[in-house]
C-alpha cells in the first residue's frame, strides 16, 4: 500500500510550493520588467541549434515532441501509472516541450503571459493540461467518494434540523439576488415582504443541487468502474498506437 501523507503534511507542503510558485512568479515579472525587450531581440536573433542549447541548459530533460504526454502515453499505456521522472514531466507541463519553444514566438509569448499574469489566472488550465496523467483505475475511488459524501450530505439535509440550517443560511449568503445591479438598487427578492419567495428560491437551489451531485457523481462513478472492466476485458487487443 502506498504512504498517505498526514494532512499536516500535505499543508506544510502545499504552502512551501505555493511560496515557491509566487517568488518564482515574483523573479520573473521583475526580469521582463527590465529586460524583456532585451530578451525578445536576442531570442530572435539566435539559430535554432542556440536556442537548443539555452533551453536544454535550463531544462536538460525537456521533451523532443509536442503534446508529449500523449507520446508517453501510447509507450507506457494507461493502466499502469506514469513509470519514471521524465515520464512525470510530460504530464504535469506539456506544453515544455523542444518542438514548440524551439519556435520563435512561442518562448516568448509564454515568458510574457507567465511573467504578467498572476500564476492563480492559469491553475485551471494547467490543471486540466494534466488529464493524461491521471490513471483510470485512480479515477474510480475518486468519483465513489464523491458519491458517498454527496449522499450523506443529501441524508443530512433530511435528519438534521441543524445542518439543514446551516447549509440555507451559506446558500442565502451566495445568491446572486442579494447583490445590486448596475444602478445600485437592490433585487425586489430583498424586500421584507418577498423574504416567503426568497428561501423558496433558496430550498429549491439546496435542494436540487443535493441530488444533482448524488446523482451525477454515482454515474460517474458507475461509468469509470465499466470502463476501467472494459480495460481489462479488451486489455490484449487494445493498442493505443492506433485509433
Amino acid at each position: 500500500m502506498p504512504e498517505f501523507k498526514s494532512p499536516g503534511e500535505v499543508r506544510k507542503e502545499a504552502a512551501a510550493r505555493s511560496e515557491s510558485i509566487f517568488n518564482s512568479f515574483d523573479t520573473l515579472s521583475k526580469i521582463l520588467d527590465r529586460h524583456e525587450g532585451t530578451i525578445q531581440r536576442r531570442w530572435i536573433k539566435r539559430t535554432r541549434a542556440q536556442r537548443l542549447k539555452v533551453l536544454l541548459s535550463a531544462w536538460p530533460d525537456m521533451p523532443a515532441s509536442h503534446r508529449p504526454e500523449i507520446t508517453v502515453f501510447r509507450k507506457e499505456g494507461g493502466g499502469s501509472g506514469i513509470q519514471s521522472t521524465t515520464s512525470r514531466g510530460s504530464f504535469i507541463w506539456p506544453y515544455i516541450n523542444q518542438e514548440d519553444l524551439l519556435k520563435s514566438k512561442t518562448m516568448l509569448l509564454l515568458l510574457n503571459s507567465r511573467g504578467r499574469n498572476p500564476p492563480s489566472l492559469f491553475a485551471a488550465a494547467d490543471n486540466r493540461a494534466m488529464q493524461y496523467g491521471f490513471n483510470t483505475k485512480a479515477i474510480v475511488p475518486v468519483f465513489v467518494a464523491r458519491a458517498s459524501a454527496a449522499e450523506d450530505h443529501l441524508w443530512a439535509l433530511r435528519e438534521d434540523p441543524g445542518y439543514y440550517s446551516k447549509i440555507l443560511l451559506e446558500a442565502s449568503e451566495h445568491l446572486p439576488e442579494t447583490l445590486k445591479d448596475l444602478s445600485g438598487n437592490r433585487h425586489s427578492l430583498l424586500k421584507a415582504d418577498q423574504h416567503g419567495r426568497l428561501w423558496s428560491r433558496v430550498i429549491v437551489r439546496v435542494v436540487r443541487d443535493a441530488y444533482l451531485d448524488l446523482e451525477t457523481f454515482s454515474d460517474l462513478s458507475n461509468q469509470a468502474g465499466d470502463l476501467v472492466q472494459l480495460q481489462k476485458m479488451y486489455e490484449d487487443q487494445i493498442e493505443p498506437s492506433k485509433d
